[in-house]
C-alpha cells in the first residue's frame, strides 16, 4: 500500500495513518495464521483505532510505547499497553527490548510464537512486520533468553542505568562519543578488585544526593562518563565511585565476542569474579551491552547521531 502523497511528495497525516491501521491489520491476520500468542505493535502515534472496528483480538494485541500520553490514551480505550524505557533505537533494538519488557512483566512466556510490528527509527510509519519465538536471540545476539538476569531487588537500578547508557551512547558528550562502564550490585567485591584512577567526584556527597534515581543525578552521571574508569553503584540506587579502575587480573573463563576491547574485557572479568552486573556504552558506535557471569548476556542496538 502506498500512502496518499500531496504536491510536494510529502505523505500525508491521513494517508501515514491509513498506511500505519493497514500495517497494522496484516500484522494481526499474520498473528492468526501463525497462531502466535501475541502481537506486539510499537507506534509512535495514536493509530485510528475506530478503523480496526471492535477489534475481537484485543486480548492478542500489546501496544509498546514510549511516550506517556500515549500509554494513558491507550489505556483509557481497553488496549494492554507497556510503556518501554528506552528511546533512539534501532528497529531491532526497539524490538529486542519490547520483547524484553513482555515477557518481564509476564504478558509472554519464553517459546511463544509472537508477532512485532515496528517502524523506521526516527519515523512515525510503521513498516516492519517480525515473526518471532520468544525463546532465544532472534538476530545474532539479542539473547532474550537473558532477559531473567537480574532480581526484582535490583530491576529498578539497572533499568535506570541502561537508560542513562542508551542516552550516553547516543548523545556522547558534546558532540564527541564516550565510552562508559557501569559495575551495579556486590559493591563491597567490586571495590576490593578496584582502585580510584582519578579523583572520585562522588566523594563527600549525602547518599541521597548520590541516588541515581534522582532525576537531577542523570546530568551529573552524564558529565562524569568523560571520567576515564567506571561507576560502581550499590543495590540501593547508591552511586559509591566515578572514575574506578578495575584490577581484575586474569580474564580466564570470560565469553567474549570477538572485536570488544578492553573496557568489555574488563566488564566480563568483574561480574566472573562478583555477583555485579555490568553496563558497558561502546564509544565506536553508541552500542550498549551487559554482562553478568562473566559473558555478554544482552545488547540493545539502537541508532548512532549523525555527527558534523
Amino acid at each position: 500500500m502506498v500512502a496518499n502523497k500531496n504536491s510536494k511528495g510529502i505523505v500525508s497525516s491521513e494517508g501515514l495513518s491509513a498506511y500505519n491501521n493497514s500495517m497494522i491489520k496484516l500484522a494481526i491476520e499474520l498473528g492468526k495464521r501463525i497462531k502466535a500468542v501475541k502481537v506486539l505493535i510499537l507506534p509512535t502515534a495514536l493509530p485510528n483505532l475506530r478503523s480496526l472496528g471492535a477489534m475481537r483480538v484485543k486480548k492478542k494485541v500489546i501496544f509498546m510505547v514510549t511516550k506517556k500520553s500515549l500509554f494513558e490514551k491507550l489505556s483509557e480505550r481497553g488496549y494492554q499497553v507497556l510503556l518501554l524505557p528506552f528511546h533512539n533505537l534501532s528497529r531491532i533494538g526497539k524490538v529486542t527490548q519490547a520483547m524484553r519488557t513482555a515477557l518481564d512483566n509476564e504478558y509472554i512466556n519464553e517459546s511463544d510464537p509472537i508477532v512485532c510490528l515496528t517502524g523506521v527509527p526516527g519515523s512515525t510509519s510503521m513498516d516492519t512486520i517480525m515473526s518471532l519465538v520468544a525463546t532465544r536471540g532472534f538476530q545474532d545476539r539479542s539473547l532474550i533468553d537473558g532477559v531473567r538476569f537480574f532480581d526484582k531487588m535490583i530491576s529498578p537500578v539497572i533499568e535506570r542505568v541502561l537508560s542513562i547508557a542508551v542516552e550516553i551512547g547516543y548523545e556522547g558528550h558534546e558532540g564527541n562519543p564516550v565510552g562508559s562502564l557501569f559495575i551495579v550490585g556486590d559493591s563491597e567485591t567490586v571495590m576490593a578488585h578496584s582502585s580510584q584512577l582519578t579523583f572520585n567526584p562522588c566523594q563527600g556527597y549525602p547518599e541521597r544526593e548520590r541516588n541515581i534515581m534522582d532525576p537531577e543525578i542523570k546530568e551529573a552521571i552524564k558529565e562524569f562518563s568523560t571520567i576515564d574508569g567506571g561507576f560502581v553503584l550499590r543495590e540501593d540506587c547508591v552511586v559509591l565511585s566515578a572514575g574506578r579502575y578495575l584490577e581484575v587480573g586474569s580474564r580466564h573463563g570470560i565469553e567474549l565476542p570477538k572485536g570488544l576491547g578492553t573496557r568489555h574485557a574488563s566488564a566480563a572479568a568483574i561480574t566472573k569474579i562478583s555477583e555485579a552486573i555490568a553496563i558497558t556504552v561502546s564509544q565506536s558506535n553508541g552500542q550498549v551491552r551487559m554482562f553478568r557471569g562473566g559473558r555478554l548476556i544482552y545488547e540493545l542496538e539502537q541508532i548512532r547521531r549523525i555527527r558534523i
